[in-house]
C-alpha cells in the first residue's frame, strides 16, 4: 500500500513538473536552465540485459521515444535501460548540469556518444546526502554531446523515470521541491504516526500493569506500522541506500512481521484455542506461513537477480493476507452473538474497505482527481481504515477489560464465600470436637466420678446409721461434703453437656434448683416468666457463669435476708435475658459490703465473662438482677 502511495504520487509530479517544464527550444540547453529542465520530450530509451551490457553495443540497437514518465515493469527490473538525449551550451563559457533520472535506482553510469563510439564521461557526484541520485556533466561553450545515461534499478515496482537536468546551484531547491510531500498528507500521516506511538506505548504500559503478554505483542505490531509509515515520510523520495533498502526490502518486512504480531495477538486476545478453533488454525498457520514468506522474500531480494520472484512474492503474500482476512469477517457473522468479535469484525471490516478505496484511488486517477484537497491521496484512505481499526479495538479492549473486571470481582466473591464457608465449616468443627469432648468428660464424669462419690455417701449414712448416737462428727462432715460434691459435680456435668445449651433448659435448671435449694429452708420460693422463653442457643460456659451468679445469689438470700419469700423474675427480649431476684428480708446494709464482697465480686466478674451486667439495691427487701446479652 504504501509503493501504491508512492506510485500515484510519483505520477502526480512528473504531470506537475511537465506543465510547468521550459519550451522545447530550451530543452536539453543546459546555459538557458533557470531551476530544472524536463528532458522527457527530447529523450529516448531502450532496455538491454545485463548480461548483453556493454560499451561497443550501448548506442547500437532502437531506441524509442520515452513516455512523460515510465514506471519500470517488473519484468524490466533485471534489465538495464539506457536513456539517449541530446544535451548542448549555447553560452560563451563552460557550463554543467546534474543529470537526475527518476527515483530508486542503484546506479548511473553516464556516456558520450558518437554515433556508434562510446566513451564514459567522469563519475561526478555532487556533495550532498542524496549524491547517489546525480550525476555531473560539463560542456564547452556552443558545445553539444549525446548522452547515453546507464541506469540500474532497484529491486522494486516503483521505480520511475522522470529525466530532469538540474542547475548546479539549485540542487539543494530541487532536493527540498521533490522530497516534500503535500501539506495534507504530511500532518494527517503525522498525526497517523503519534496515533500509532500512543497504541505503542498504552500497549507496553498495559503490559508492564497487568502482565498480559497480549499487550506485549500489540505494541510490536503498532511499532512496527508506526516505524514503518514514520520511515516513508521522513525518507520520502531520498536518494541514498537506506531510502531505497525501506522501499525496496525493508517495509514488506516490517508489514509482515507486524501481522505476524498481530495474529500472535489476536489469538490471545481472542482466546481462540479454546474459544474459536477455526480461526486458532488460521492464525497458527499465518504464524508459520508469514516467517516462512519472509524468509523466501529475503533469499530473493539479496541472492536472485530476477526479481520476478520478489515481485510474485510479494503479490502472494497480500493476497494471502486478503484472504485470512475474508475468512475472519465470514467466521465473525457466524459467532455474532460474541461481543468481543463484532469489535474485531468492526475494525478489520473498515480496515478492509479504505484498503479497497485505496486501491481503487491508484487504479483510478482521474476519477480521484476531482475531489478536494487529501481525498485525492491513495495513502489518506488506508491510515483512515488503520485509525478506524484501532479505534475498533480499544472499544473492544474496553469491552474486554469491562468484562474481566466483572468476572474478577464475581471471581474474588466466589473464592471469599468459598473462604468464609472453609473458615465456618473448620469453626463448626471445632465447636463439634468441643461438644463431643465436653459430651465425653460428663458421660465419664457422671458414669465414674458420680458413683464413687454417691457410694462414699451412702457409706457415710451407713456408718452413721450403725453408730446410731455414737457416730462421730467427721462422719457427719463426710457425709455433708459428699452431698455438695455431688451437687456441684452435676452442675459441672449440666453445664458440659451440649445437649444443654438452650435458653429453655437454662431456665427449667435455674427454677430446679432455686426450687430444690429453698425445700428445707423457711423461705418460700416464687418463680415467674413474664414473656415466653425462645429456644435460644447458649454456651455452655455462659450458662455455668449465669447459673453461678444466681447460685451465689439465693446462697445470699438464704443466709443473710431473713426473707419469708422470695421471687424470681425471667424475662427475654430480642437480644437480651433480664434475671431479677427479689426478696421480703431486711435487705443489704450497703455501708457494710465488705461482709458480701467475695460474694459481689465473685457476681460481677462472671457477668463480665458473659458481657452483661450485674446490680444490687435495696427496696423493701433486697433486689438483685441480672442482664445477658443472648
Amino acid at each position: 500500500m504504501i509503493r501504491l502511495f508512492t506510485f500515484l504520487l510519483l505520477l502526480s509530479l512528473a504531470e506537475t513538473t511537465h506543465a510547468q517544464a521550459p519550451s522545447s527550444t530550451q530543452c536539453g540547453d543546459i546555459s538557458k536552465i533557470s531551476f530544472v529542465d524536463t528532458i522527457s520530450s527530447i529523450s529516448t530509451r531502450r532496455f538491454i540485459s545485463k548480461d548483453s551490457l556493454a560499451a561497443g553495443n550501448l548506442a547500437s540497437g532502437p531506441f524509442t521515444q520515452l513516455p512523460l514518465v515510465e514506471f519500470i515493469q517488473p519484468e524490466m527490473v533485471k534489465n538495464v535501460l539506457l536513456l539517449k538525449f541530446t544535451a548542448r551550451n549555447t553560452s560563451d563559457s563552460a557550463k554543467g548540469a546534474l543529470f537526475f533520472p527518476g527515483f530508486f535506482v542503484t546506479d548511473i553510469k553516464l556516456w558520450k556518444a558518437d554515433h556508434n563510439d562510446v566513451t564514459p564521461l567522469p563519475r561526478i557526484l555532487p556533495r550532498i546526502d542524496d549524491s547517489i541520485g546525480f550525476r555531473y556533466f560539463a560542456l564547452r561553450p556552443h558545445d553539444s554531446m549525446t548522452v547515453i545515461a546507464e541506469i540500474h534499478f532497484e529491486k522494486t515496482y516503483t521505480s520511475a523515470i522522470l529525466p530532469r537536468l538540474v542547475r548546479e546551484e539549485n540542487i539543494g531547491k530541487f532536493i527540498t521541491v521533490m522530497q516534500n510531500p503535500p501539506n495534507d498528507f504530511k500532518i494527517l500521516s503525522s498525526i497517523f504516526c503519534g496515533l500509532l506511538l500512543s497504541m505503542f506505548l498504552f500497549s507496553l504500559a498495559n503490559y508492564v500493569q497487568e502482565y498480559a503478554k497480549e499487550f506485549l505483542y500489540y505494541s510490536v505490531y503498532a511499532l512496527l506500522l508506526g516505524l514503518m509509515l514514520f520511515s516513508k515520510q521522513v525518507l520520502f523520495l531520498h536518494y541514498s541506500p537506506l531510502s531505497n533498502l525501506i522501499e525496496s526490502y525493508l517495509d514488506f518486512i516490517m508489514l509482515s512481521t507486524a501481522y505476524i504480531f498481530y495474529m500472535i495477538f489476536l489469538r490471545m486476545f481472542l482466546e481462540t484455542k479454546e474459544k474459536y478453533p477455526f480461526l486458532d488454525n488460521i492464525y497458527k498457520s499465518g504464524i508459520i506461513i508469514l516467517p516462512t514468506i519472509i524468509c523466501l522474500y529475503s533469499y530473493a531480494h539479496f541472492f536472485d537477480s530476477n526479481y520476478l520472484l520478489e515481485y510474485y512474492t510479494e503479490l502472494a503474500t497480500k493476497i494471502y493476507l486478503l484472504t485470512v482476512t475474508l475468512l475472519f469477517l465470514g467466521y465473525s457473522v457466524t459467532k455474532w452473538d460474541k461481543m468481543l468479535i463484532r469489535y474485531i469484525f468492526g475494525g478489520n471490516l473498515c480496515l478492509f474497505i479504505f484498503s479497497l478505496v485505496s486501491q481503487l484511488a491508484i487504479s483510478f486517477v482521474g476519477a480521484f482527481r476531482h475531489l478536494p484537497g487529501f481525498m485525492r491521496n491513495s495513502l489518506i484512505y488506508y491510515e483512515i481504515g488503520l485509525f478506524l481499526e484501532l479505534l475498533f479495538f480499544l472499544m473492544g479492549l474496553s469491552y474486554k477489560n469491562r468484562r474481566n473486571l466483572i468476572e474478577r470481582t464475581r471471581e474474588r466473591e466466589r473464592l471469599k464465600l468459598e473462604n468464609e464457608r472453609k473458615e465456618f465449616e473448620k469453626q463448626l468443627a471445632i465447636v463439634e470436637a468441643r461438644q463431643e469432648e465436653r459430651n465425653r468428660i460428663s458421660t465419664d464424669m457422671h458414669d465414674e466420678l458420680g458413683s464413687g462419690v454417691t457410694a462414699i455417701r451412702l457409706m457415710s449414712e451407713i456408718v452413721k446409721t450403725k453408730m446410731q448416737g455414737d457416730a462421730l462428727p467427721e462422719i457427719e462432715k463426710i457425709s455433708n461434703s459428699a452431698n455438695d460434691l455431688l451437687g456441684k459435680m452435676n452442675t459441672i456435668i449440666w453445664t458440659m453437656a451440649s445437649s444443654n445449651d438452650k435458653l429453655d433448659n437454662l431456665v427449667a435448671y435455674i427454677r430446679a434448683y432455686a426450687l430444690e435449694f429453698f425445700e428445707s429452708t423457711q423461705i418460700d420460693c416464687h418463680f415467674e416468666n413474664v414473656t415466653a422463653i425462645p429456644s435460644t442457643e447458649v454456651s455452655g460456659e455462659k450458662r455455668r457463669d449465669i447459673f453461678l451468679c444466681m447460685k451465689e445469689a439465693l446462697n445470699n438470700v438464704a443466709k443473710h435476708s431473713r426473707a419469708t419469700d422470695v421471687w424470681i423474675r425471667m424475662s427475654v427480649t430480642p437480644g437480651r435475658l433480664e434475671i431479677q431476684i427479689r426478696d421480703n428480708g431486711v435487705g443489704i446494709n450497703l455501708a457494710k459490703l465488705r461482709e458480701f464482697s467475695n460474694g459481689l465480686n465473685n457476681m460481677k466478674k462472671r457477668m463480665e465473662n458473659v458481657n452483661g451486667s450485674f446490680n444490687v439495691e435495696n427496696n423493701k427487701g433486697t433486689i438483685t438482677t441480672f442482664v445477658t446479652p443472648l
